[in-house]
């Protein structure tokens, strides 16, 4: 028969925090524990830190190999109207649901301070749109100073990129690589002549679009489309919530 009492009753419900089958502090592959890591393994965490970086990479080659918007794919942008007029011949553009809703909150945001409202406009492909990589719009950057042959054309594009630099007000964050891309974009933003003759030579390469290295400072896989009329049909028009 048994008696158990509140004396002699012994139970064991682990301890907070740990994971039933993992031992706290147990080595672990090739490391053992690290007081640093606060009693995460040393093994486990360089292959968790490994196969992060490896995803990073694999993300990022599209940045660097370019890519193609199919036919039917939904992308976004914000505006200050509905009907969203377009400007400059060209969309900025956003892929992925966090882009959006970056771009939204900021707008959202700096907008609503002044009591303006702001509207996130979604657009389809009609068809399929080659996008330029990284790769490609600086290589197109480093040709227009080639093309030119000479020292004014350099001194050229060297002005038409400072005045794109203090028209945006755009810093670089610290640690940022400035790139041949990086100028490319910035100059494509401000409509300079070297932003309209690299645009040119995008569209006689067969690209409808470009990574807009430039945007990338808020967001992951923000793009340029151009010849949005023609690119692009419009599908959707709400108000940002955002305030």
């Amino acid at each position: 028969m048994n008696d158990f009492t509140k004396e002699n009753f012994l139970a064991h419900h682990g301890i907070l925090g740990q994971k039933w089958g993992i031992r706290r502090y147990q080595p672990y592959g090739e490391g053992g524990y690290n007081p640093e890591h606060k009693g995460k393994f040393v093994g486990r965490l360089k292959a968790i830190k490994q196969r992060r970086a490896d995803r990073r990479t694999e993300k990022n080659k599209k940045y660097y190999e370019g890519k193609t918007l199919r036919k039917g794919s939904k992308v976004y942008r914000v505006s200050e109207t509905m009907e969203d007029p377009i400007f400059d011949n060209k969309k900025y553009l956003s892929i992925s649901k966090a882009d959006r809703k970056v771009w939204n909150e900021h707008f959202g945001k700096a907008y609503g301070k002044t009591g303006r409202k702001t509207y996130e406009i979604g657009y389809k492909a009609v068809k399929d749109i080659k996008i330029a990589s990284e790769t490609e719009l600086g290589r197109t950057f480093v040709n227009a100073f080639l093309k030119g042959g000479n020292a004014d054309a350099a001194k050229r594009i060297n002005d038409d990129t400072n005045y794109a630099i203090r028209f945006l007000g755009w810093k670089p964050h610290e640690g940022e690589d400035i790139g041949a891309a990086k100028m490319a974009s910035i100059n494509i933003a401000a409509q300079t002549e070297t932003g309209k003759a690299i645009v040119k030579e995008l569209l006689g390469l067969g690209y409808e679009g470009v990574t807009d290295t430039h945007g990338r400072n808020m967001t992951e896989d923000p793009i340029i489309v151009f010849n949005p009329s023609e690119n692009l049909r419009k599908f959707s028009a709400k108000e940002n919530k955002f305030k």
